[in-house]
């Protein structure tokens, strides 16, 4: 335990060796066990990878600069590339399918960078329309109807017409 490293919950990171001679980083508990190390989340991974692009060099340029650079200078190829015989003489010119490929991938890429791949929506607002159907019991019906003073209509039995309504009767004979 030459080089230790004390962590907050009293755990220790320490140099172990493994059996073919080289050596790994392992954590050890405050009981004396080894456990197993936790990973960084997705945020902290986020922020390492953010603060690793905008790192800038000697001359002031940072990685993403660069990357962006190159993602454009490969957007703007043009796929049209000479043709040459066995002489090395240029017979005429072709298109490069590969060309094509890479340069609408790159030009997805600075697009997406540039925070223009999908324009904002706006948001729809609705007004929320709902239909409920509240039915009463019949004297429930009658106690709110007597207490307006309306006029509650007599249940009276329904007499079957002789005829259908959609025919036209010319003349009724009941049998005695």
């Amino acid at each position: 335990m030459e080089d230790t490293k004390q962590l907050t919950d009293g755990s220790v990171v320490e140099e172990c060796k493994n059996k073919d001679g080289s050596t790994r980083l392992a954590v050890r508990s405050p009981s004396g066990m080894f456990r197993k190390r936790e990973t960084a989340t997705k945020e902290e991974t986020q922020v390492a990878i953010h603060n690793k692009l905008v790192e800038t060099d000697i001359d002031g340029d940072s990685h993403l600069e660069r990357i962006l650079d190159r993602a454009i200078a490969s957007a703007t190829l043009d796929p049209e590339v000479a043709v040459y015989n066995k002489q090395g003489e240029q017979v005429g010119t072709a298109i490069d399918s590969r060309l094509i490929l890479a340069s609408t991938k790159a030009a997805q890429l600075c697009i997406r960078a540039a925070g223009l791949e999908q324009p904002e929506k706006e948001p729809v607002t609705q007004n929320k329309v709902s239909i409920v159907n509240l039915t009463m019991p019949k004297e429930v019906l009658d106690v709110i109807l007597a207490r307006q003073g309306s006029i509650i209509p007599e249940d009276k039995p329904h007499t079957m017409p002789s005829a259908p309504a959609w025919a036209e009767v010319t003349e009724i004979k009941t049998n005695e």
